[in-house]
């Protein structure tokens, strides 16, 4: 028998008294899980040392990302929007989740190496 109360998120463990669906999946556990299993994943790879994802993260394209790891992370939703609107304002055109994730990523990239190197850089050197 499942507890019946909403889940507010703030208990993980009233997850598994939550209602499930018929193949007996926790919804909310679903859409609550991804950061936990996302840090766990990360964890865990970072324990077992010498492993595929260590050589896919040594990449030189993903090193530079992480160099820059920061200015990405803060300007992201910024450049998203900026893509969305060039190319609907230029182009009248509506960019396709792929087409965006790749616009906007590398929009993002570009804007996140001036913003390091001009504005993080001579903050850390000092």
């Amino acid at each position: 028998m499942f507890f019946d109360a909403e889940f507010d998120g703030k208990n993980r463990l009233e997850v598994f008294f939550a209602p499930t669906d018929r193949a007996g999946f926790r919804q909310e556990y679903a859409k609550q899980s991804k950061g936990i299993d996302a840090g766990l994943f990360i964890l865990l790879t970072s324990l077992a040392g010498s492993s595929y994802l260590d050589r896919i993260m040594n990449l030189l394209p993903l090193r530079a990302v992480g160099v820059v790891g920061y200015s990405f992370y803060l300007l992201h939703p910024l450049m998203i929007d900026c893509v969305r609107s060039a190319s609907d304002y230029f182009y009248d055109y509506y960019p396709t989740k792929i087409a965006l994730f790749v616009l906007a990523g590398l929009a993002t990239y570009a804007v996140s190496v001036f913003t390091y190197s001009y504005v993080e850089r001579p903050f850390i050197k000092k």
